[in-house]
C-alpha cells in the first residue's frame, strides 16, 4: 500500500515539508538582515555559522540522550522552542530592536532545537511506517526536501521583495507551528523494549548513529547552502 494512504505518514510528511519549506525561507532572509545590520558579508557568515554550530558539535551526544527518552515529547518540545524563538525574532524585527548578538543567539537556539527535532523525528519514522518501508519513507522525505529547496527560495524572494524580512520570518515561524501540530495529532506509541533481551551498547545506538550521520550531513549541506546565499546577496551592492 502507498505510504501516503496512511494518515500517520501523511501527517509526518506534511510536517516535514512545512519545516524544510520554512527553513528555506529563513535561509534567504537572515543573511540579508545581517547585511542590513552590519553591512559586512563576513559578519553574515559568522552569524549563519551559529545556526549550524550546535548540530556539528552535538549530533552524537544528542542521539545518545534521545535514545532513552520519549521521541515524540522531544520533537514537540523542539518545535515549540523553534516556534517561540522565530516568533521572538519577528517581534524584534518589527520593533526594530534586533541586534547582531540577539540574532546570533537566536540562531544558536534554532540550530540546537532543529537538531533535537531531526534526531527524534528520524527515530519515530520506523515506528510509524515499519522498518521494512524505511527506504520508501526516507525517499519521500527527500522528495519533500527537493520540492522545498526548488520552490522555497523563489517564493521567499517574492515575499521578501514585496513584504519584507519580517513576513518571511513569520512564514518560517508558522511552519514550525504546523509541524508541532502534526506531531501533536500523530498516532504514535513509543516502542516497548523487551527487558529480557540484552543488547550491546553499539547495537542499541546503531539506529541513532545512522540518524546522527544524516543530521551531520544535513547541517554541512545547509551551511554550504547558506554560505552560497551570503556570497551572492552582496554582489548587487558592489556594483
Amino acid at each position: 500500500m502507498n505510504l501516503f494512504k496512511e494518515r500517520n505518514f501523511r501527517v509526518m510528511w506534511i510536517g516535514q515539508l512545512a519545516t524544510i519549506f520554512g527553513n528555506r525561507f529563513s535561509e534567504i532572509a537572515i543573511p540579508l538582515i545581517v547585511l542590513q545590520l552590519t553591512g559586512s558579508p563576513w559578519h553574515a557568515a559568522l552569524v549563519v555559522v551559529c545556526s549550524q554550530a550546535a548540530p556539528l558539535v552535538l549530533s552524537l551526544p544528542v542521539s545518545s540522550w534521545i535514545e532513552t527518552r520519549s521521541k515524540r515529547s522531544v520533537a514537540l518540545f523542539a518545535q515549540a522552542v523553534s516556534f517561540l524563538t522565530m516568533g521572538a525574532l519577528v517581534v524584534f524585527v518589527l520593533l526594530d530592536l534586533l541586534t547582531i548578538w540577539t540574532l546570533a543567539g537566536s540562531l544558536l537556539i534554532l540550530g540546537a532545537s532543529g537538531l533535537f527535532f531531526r534526531v527524534s523525528f528520524g527515530a519515530m519514522v520506523p515506528g510509524v511506517v515499519g522498518r521494512d518501508r524505511l527506504i520508501e519513507a526516507h525517499n519521500s522525505f527527500e522528495g519533500a526536501d527537493a520540492v522545498s529547496t526548488l520552490i522555497g527560495p523563489f517564493l521567499a524572494g517574492i515575499v521578501l521583495t514585496f513584504y519584507g524580512a519580517a513576513a518571511v520570518l513569520t512564514i518560517d515561524a508558522a511552519t514550525y507551528l504546523i509541524s508541532f501540530l502534526g506531531i501533536l495529532f500523530l498516532t504514535y506509541r513509543e516502542p516497548v523494549k523487551d527487558k529480557g533481551v540484552k543488547e550491546s551498547l553499539f547495537i542499541r545506538m546503531l539506529p541513532q548513529l545512522k540518524i546522527s550521520n544524516i543530521c551531520l550531513k544535513t547541517s554541512i549541506r545547509d551551511l554550504l547552502r547558506s554560505s552560497t546565499v551570503i556570497l551572492i546577496l552582496p554582489l548587487p551592492l558592489l556594483r
